[in-house]
């Protein structure tokens, strides 16, 4: 895996995952006990806790990355043999 492919890896895989991981553990002011600010609309989430989940998405992120380089790395994926195999008819 080069590292262009790597950094593209890890930038969509971790969208993908912070979007996962975003609805965990979001509770409202009414599920949490407190009274809502006036003007707060009934949707905003009572501590979000978005740097938790950050940190969380890197993590997992940097662990898939790092499967996925392994799985190249070691041929069981072999996208170069894939590519070689498809020949183009003129």
């Amino acid at each position: 895996m080069s590292a262009v492919g790597a950094v593209v890896f890890y930038i969509i895989t971790w969208w993908l995952v912070f979007f996962v991981v975003l609805p965990i553990g979001i509770r409202s002011h009414e599920e949490a006990g407190i009274d809502r600010p006036s003007g707060t609309p009934t949707g905003v989430p009572y501590r979000p806790r978005l740097w938790t989940k950050v940190l969380i998405t890197s993590g997992v992120t940097a662990l898939l990355l790092a499967l996925a380089y392994f799985v190249v790395s070691l041929g069981v994926i072999d996208f170069r043999g894939y590519f070689d195999t498809i020949s183009v008819d003129n």
